[in-house]
């Protein structure tokens, strides 16, 4: 049955002033916490074994299992050295800690592994959108897939090669040190791939919307879908009407 109406409603988090940034305590950040004695640890919330959290990512169910993706420091209990840590579940209450998921490890992500989303691709084979930090320590969009689809773990993940599939130019004249937190990807009636990324031009936040064929080759459309005062870690959600 063919979609009438698409409704899409694009959520960003607004931060008054300006894009939220992270306290560096370069002396600590390596400086892994005590696992053993941590009387404030939560119960039921979902939290690591140890060290520093954020951002959830790629939150998804494959192979019988919930998987939960969130930025960590495997080294330190404060933000630095941040990877795709992964976890698995069953009833999405008790969680077991598996490998890093994505870590830094080709140009386009050498100085961290930051916050993006998954998306299901036909034929039901996930892929990653994330952010990049390169070596200039400008921030890139990049993508990753499951080694092998029939491990219902999805412990290995590969880059792509071509790596970044979206990054500032001189060209389009992108904001490189806003310029992150790619959405999930939604398909449209004319067949294309369309995703957000948010950005910032001096104090006006926006959302940068792609549009690609294959989720490789992304093109930018001319105008931002939203602006605001600042935005990051955005969503979109699509309503349909059948």
């Amino acid at each position: 049955m063919s979609i009438s109406t698409i409704w899409l409603l694009t959520l960003f988090s607004v931060i008054h002033g300006s894009v939220a940034t992270h306290h560096l305590y370069r002396n600590l950040q390596s400086l892994s916490s005590d696992s053993s004695n941590q009387p404030y640890r939560t119960a039921y919330h979902f939290q690591p074994p140890k060290n520093w959290i954020n951002d959830p990512n790629g939150p998804m169910r494959y192979g019988g299992l919930y998987h939960l993706f969130y930025q960590y420091n495997p080294k330190g209990a404060v933000w630095g050295n941040i990877v795709w840590a992964h976890s698995v579940s069953k009833d999405l209450v008790n969680w077991t800690p598996l490998d890093p998921a994505i870590f830094p490890s080709q140009p386009s992500d050498i100085n961290g592994c930051w916050s993006g989303s998954a998306t299901l691709l036909p034929g039901n084979k996930p892929a990653i959108l994330y952010t990049g930090i390169d070596p200039m320590n400008h921030q890139v969009q990049n993508l990753a897939q499951p080694k092998n689809l029939s491990d219902p773990f999805l412990r290995e993940w590969v880059k792509s090669p071509k790596n970044p599939l979206m990054a500032p130019t001189s060209a389009n004249k992108i904001n490189s040190s806003s310029f992150r937190d790619p959405t999930t990807a939604w398909l449209g009636k004319d067949r294309h791939w369309r995703v957000l990324v948010g950005s910032k031009r001096r104090t006006r936040g926006m959302a940068l919307l792609y549009r690609s064929k294959d989720f490789v080759n992304w093109v930018q459309a001319k105008h931002p879908l939203h602006s605001t005062k600042a935005v990051e870690c955005g969503s979109a959600l699509i309503f349909s009407q059948f």
